[in-house]
């Protein structure tokens, strides 16, 4: 049932993505501090590339936040044990970081070739069970009560115009569909200034803005604006919902299949029990008020039984029996 709107987001849900040195893990270490400082707690990093190594001491030289980031780390490409420690998450972390999520999809893909052991293009059929734990990876993320920044790669988008392949934009390197699962999708860039091109914001707050040397204070501190609830919104796993339609929709067809079982029983009876025309003539209006619930098969039984009495019926009343 429907039910009046009310905001569940407590935490924001934020992609980052662009070219290497574009400043990723730099920037969501940025965010990130702000975030656990505002929040409280500490912050969690999944890394796949010992990326953040450098900024988790302090270098004097290092003009922009020489001070060493605190946080703790898994150093990891493994997705199963990036779904495990996502899945159970302290309680401490406030705030999450995955750099970067486009390995941990090249190792869902990995994972399948592996198990085959086959290096050939992948079969259309495998990509459900290729892209089930990724997805699983991407609902805990988006499901827990923590802040979460996802960091990916660069790529670009092509399609055929005139036989050739033409460049149509960019993406994050990952499952198609991850980069429309967080609220607030960022590309950054780096000519010798950072810059964060705001593509996608649920929010309203940021949209479609080009933020220089992009900061805690002018991004996540006002879209926080728009957080409020005491626990996230959970997304539905797409297996159980599935499972659940199916179980409805074969319920629903059970229901409709014995309806129609009943009703052709039912229309099949009116024509045995009739015992002359007039009867069966009203039978047969009696039937096709149900004609509509019963299968198109049996409506053709019914018909050949309708005729079939009918004309039993009339040799009978005009004084010829027809065995």
């Amino acid at each position: 049932m429907f039910t009046t709107a009310r905001v569940q987001q407590v935490a924001l849900k934020l992609g980052l993505y662009g070219k290497a040195g574009a400043g990723k893990t730099f920037t969501a270490l940025l965010l990130a501090e702000g975030l656990a400082k505002k929040y409280g707690g500490r912050i969690a990093v999944i890394d796949t590339e010992h990326g953040t190594d450098f900024y988790a001491r302090t270098i004097a030289e290092r003009k922009v936040h020489p001070d060493g980031f605190d946080f703790d780390v898994l150093h990891t490409r493994s997705l199963t044990e990036a779904l495990k420690a996502i899945q159970s998450l302290d309680k401490k972390y406030s705030v999450v970081i995955v750099d970067s999520i486009s390995h941990l999809w090249d190792m869902a893909v990995a994972a399948y070739t592996s198990r085959t052991g086959k290096n050939e293009q992948i079969p259309f059929h495998a990509w459900e069970a290729i892209k089930r734990p990724f997805k699983q990876l991407i609902m805990a993320l988006m499901n827990s009560n923590a802040h979460v920044i996802i960091c990916g790669r660069e790529k670009y988008e092509y399609k055929y115009e005139n036989g050739e392949l033409v460049v149509i934009g960019t993406a994050m390197r990952a499952e198609r569909e991850t980069m429309y699962e967080p609220h607030i999708v960022i590309r950054l860039t780096n000519d010798g200034v950072v810059r964060a091109f705001v593509e996608k914001d649920r929010t309203g707050i940021l949209a479609g803005q080009t933020i220089e040397w992009p900061t805690y204070e002018n991004i996540c501190n006002k879209l926080e604006k728009a957080l409020s609830g005491d626990e996230q919104a959970k997304l539905h796993d797409d297996e159980l919902v599935s499972m659940y339609d199916a179980e409805v929709i074969t319920a629903e067809e059970n229901k409709r299949a014995q309806e129609a079982g009943n009703a052709f029983r039912y229309a099949m009876q009116l024509i045995e029990d009739a015992m002359n025309t007039a009867e069966l003539e009203y039978a047969g209006k009696e039937i096709s008020r149900c004609r509509f619930v019963i299968s198109a098969d049996d409506i053709v039984k019914l018909r050949e039984a309708y005729s079939t009495k009918m004309r039993r019926l009339k040799y009978q009343e005009n004084g010829q029996y027809v065995r």
